[in-house]
């Protein structure tokens, strides 16, 4: 019985702790689906836990250091559901996002005058699916817009300026793992006109 009453403790922990770390606020709406988890959670099956959880309005900020510069990505997302699932005591937590688009600020160079020029590229995908075990986003299809930034430029989305490229990506994969983001797709087709793909900005 307290093996069953600490296991149960121990996931509940876990649960809320990171659905605190990864929203950087709590809204009203938000608290009401916390405590509907909780709730539901006592009448599932212990072998087999796993909890729904909707939001909207999502931005998420993500920070890496490459050598002596900080990379500043983003994603945000109309909509989300929040999967938490527990089995056999091990964790695993994914984010279907909807209408996402991710800022990936891949590299930074300096220009002939000494300033930092950001790298970035524009991702959108009308769903996606970031796993927080992997740190990665995937989607089946992503359009992309190519930007060479200032930092001032970079913290402005949507961006001022023009992209100097875009394209089209299939079986796309975003990863945050490592001390840059990486992104590997299986094909990329370039737009051959400016009306040629959806609208990422």
């Amino acid at each position: 019985m307290k093996k069953t009453f600490f296991s149960t403790l121990a996931f509940l922990s876990l649960a809320l702790g990171y659905l605190f770390y990864y929203y950087f606020y709590v809204q009203p709406k938000d608290i009401k689906n916390y405590e509907r988890f909780i709730k539901d959670h006592q009448t599932i099956p212990k072998s087999s836990q796993k909890i729904k959880i909707e939001k909207t309005g999502i931005k998420k900020d993500i920070w890496q250091k490459d050598k002596e510069d900080y990379l500043h990505s983003k994603i945000f997302a109309k909509s989300s559901t929040l999967f938490l699932e527990d089995i056999d005591h091990k964790h695993h937590i994914t984010e279907k996002m909807q209408d996402a688009k991710c800022v990936l600020d891949e590299a930074v160079s300096t220009d002939t005058s000494g300033g930092k020029i950001h790298h970035v590229k524009v991702i959108y995908a009308r769903e996606g699916l970031y796993d927080y075990k992997k740190n990665s986003f995937g989607a089946k299809q992503v359009d992309l817009s190519f930007f060479d930034l200032t930092k001032a430029a970079l913290e402005t989305f949507p961006f001022q300026d023009k992209p100097y490229f875009q394209g089209r990506a299939y079986n796309a994969l975003l990863s945050f793992k490592h001390h840059k983001p990486s992104f590997e797709a299986s094909c990329f087709d370039a737009a051959t006109s400016s009306n040629a793909l959806r609208k990422v900005l």
